[in-house]
């Protein structure tokens, strides 16, 4: 698919800084204005560890596993 870009863990934080995001001190996702938390596709918390990506267009992060990334795509597309 056009425009993906893949990363390692390495390079989770530098990807987050050019979308306006850091890493706070608890290890979690958050906007890097507001320092408020970014929640994922499932409307929770996401620690760096569980980092997989940021959905197009928007600050809905997506967690590095099956079920963040499925909920995203039905998110998306209106399935739910």
């Amino acid at each position: 698919m056009k425009g993906d870009v893949l990363f390692g863990p390495s390079a989770a934080e530098t990807v987050l800084e050019e979308l306006g995001m850091e890493v706070n001190d608890e290890g979690f996702v958050v906007d890097e204005e507001t320092g408020e938390p970014i929640d994922s596709a499932e409307n929770d918390d996401v620690p760096i560890e569980e980092f997989g990506g940021v959905g197009k267009g928007s600050k809905i992060v997506v967690k590095d596993d099956f079920s963040s990334v499925s909920e995203y795509v039905e998110q998306k597309h209106g399935l739910r």
